[in-house]
């Protein structure tokens, strides 16, 4: 009996060093889905952002309030859009936004845009 008086204690260190490998290892599999999720939302307002942004020029576009060579931005609450119109051929439109969020996130669209049909011909997410 003497001989296996230290069998318990090795195992017990062994089963708790790999308890302690696996808590680790699940601890960085949710940082690292914290970090995802947190970046997928963040995309996601800066798309929608720039959505937003579209439809409202593109309405004033249509109703001729927003001429050619006019820049400007349109503040949401999570940030704000800055666009440019450029005339770029006799009927086409070209109207870059660059968003910035307030806390973080960038992003930037181009729509082309075809005043004579009054219809949008190409929408970019860059």
């Amino acid at each position: 009996m003497n001989k296996e008086s230290g069998y318990i204690t090795a195992f017990s260190i062994i089963i708790s060093l790999l308890l302690v490998s696996v808590t680790l290892f699940n601890i960085k599999i949710l940082d690292s889905e914290r970090q995802f999720l947190q970046k997928h939302y963040v995309w996601f307002k800066v798309n929608v952002t720039l959505e937003l942004s579209r439809g409202e020029v593109f309405n004033g576009l249509q109703s001729g309030s927003i001429p050619a060579d006019e820049h400007g931005s349109i503040t949401y609450k999570d940030g704000t859009v800055h666009y440019k119109v450029t005339q770029i051929s006799e009927e086409v439109y070209m109207v870059s936004f660059d968003v910035q969020l307030d806390k973080t996130g960038k992003g930037s669209g181009l729509m082309y845009y075809n005043y004579v049909n009054k219809e949008v011909i190409k929408w970019v997410v860059v």
